[in-house]
């Protein structure tokens, strides 16, 4: 019940950007000019150091504390943040493990964790960390995957988690798979018409890379 400082992004102020040098055309995420929003998604009580998304410190009402708090402890005790030092990778990457660390005490936790990890592929491929971009983008895969058979979607909803999949099941080399996948976006008729062009985009993708083995 203690206030504090966090940085919220007003994304009203910020200028959306497609000027970017060998930007895949599945990578989803929205650009802005002269800023990385994965820096800043994630807040994180200086106090106790629960971490999560901004919308989901509006309300505690449903928040399940047993199941983090004893490894939250763990990691507070263990970890020393300066959240007055200027902000570097290395505080982003702590705020995410501890936010996936929370996250088990919010009604969301499935679409939180793949939101997580995915940030931290691209994060992890902004330090160079082959390895680890590798290891995030299977958990990415399997969060993904465990949110479209366990959550009730919404149209756009499932065909964004539908992209998601069928990209990374692509850039593993797993096409029959990936192709099942951007099969279901394409045939959302009540979805985003957007996201059923990039599905049959992939799809041609996929069939290009299929013949040429």
């Amino acid at each position: 019940m203690s206030k504090f400082d966090g940085a919220r992004i007003s994304y009203n102020k910020l200028t959306p950007t497609t000027n970017l040098e060998n930007r895949s055309p599945y990578d989803l995420r929205i650009f802005y000019e002269d800023f990385k929003s994965e820096w800043y998604e994630i807040i994180t009580c200086p106090y106790c150091y629960f971490s999560t998304y901004y919308e989901y410190f509006k309300t505690t009402e449903l928040l399940r504390k047993p199941y983090y708090e004893e490894e939250l402890k763990t990691a507070h005790d263990a970890l020393s943040l300066d959240f007055l030092a200027e902000r570097d990778l290395n505080f982003v990457f702590t705020q995410h493990y501890l936010a996936l660390v929370c996250s088990r005490g919010l009604k969301n936790f499935r679409q939180i964790n793949a939101r997580m990890w995915e940030n931290l592929i691209w994060l992890y491929k902004e330090v160079g960390d082959s390895e680890m971009a590798q290891f995030a983008l299977e958990q990415t895969l399997a969060c993904y995957q465990d949110v479209y058979q366990n959550c009730g979607l919404e149209p756009v909803q499932e065909q964004r988690t539908c992209m998601a999949v069928a990209v990374i099941l692509y850039q593993i080399g797993e096409y029959k798979k990936a192709r099942e996948w951007a099969f279901r976006v394409r045939t959302n008729r009540i979805g985003k018409r957007a996201y059923s062009n990039l599905a049959e985009k992939l799809l041609d993708d996929i069939r290009a890379e299929m013949e040429q083995q």
